[in-house]
């Protein structure tokens, strides 16, 4: 999937992909509307049945220039592009991210559980108690025609030491990958 503002400004790199064997589409996207970027999410996973990945590289601003001739309207276009795209984008893409193949949805809390899911409707289907907060998006993958997830636990860093006091009695610091295997349909 490969997004611009403009269709021509992609057009030509996704031909030569899908000539070459690949396969690609050109989606027009302005990464600082929100119903744009919602739209090529949701024609990726119309389109491929997933997203795996992204590469939010939208960019704009202006020619190198001493700060004091830049017009407020240049600054802010390039602050658009660059700071609300990339929100916009991780903001649509997660949620699809997270939702496996076979509808879950994983998350975690600070006090360990690492939960799935129903996509579709919320409801809780599974949980785990990791022995720490979990601290880091799950991440699904597929080895050899089986999916699965994983996530980090264990708390530490900045967060552990503005809530140590809060989480120091409830939940030890520990440090755990964890990785389980979804069940086969």
């Amino acid at each position: 999937m490969l997004a611009a503002r403009t269709a021509s400004a992609i057009s030509a790199i996704a031909d030569e992909i899908n000539q070459g064997g690949g396969k690609a589409l050109a989606v027009p996207t302005d990464v600082t509307d929100p119903e744009s970027v919602a739209r090529l999410v949701e024609q990726t996973l119309k389109t491929y049945g997933r997203l795996d990945a992204a590469f939010n590289n939208a960019g704009s601003g202006h020619m190198p220039t001493p700060l004091a001739d830049i017009s407020f309207e240049d600054f802010e276009a390039g602050l658009k592009a660059n700071l609300y795209g990339t929100f916009l984008g991780m903001k649509f893409e997660i949620p699809a991210m997270l939702a496996t193949g076979g509808g879950l949805l994983f998350t975690g809390k600070t006090t360990g559980e690492f939960i799935a899911l129903d996509a579709d409707n919320g409801k809780q289907l599974w949980q785990f108690q990791t022995g720490s907060g979990i601290n880091a998006m799950p991440v699904t993958f597929t080895h050899n025609g089986r999916q699965y997830v994983t996530v980090l636990s264990g708390l530490g860093g900045l967060y552990w030491n503005q809530q140590r006091e809060r989480l120091k009695d409830i939940v030890p610091q520990g440090g755990s990958v964890w990785t389980f295997a979804l069940m086969e349909d």
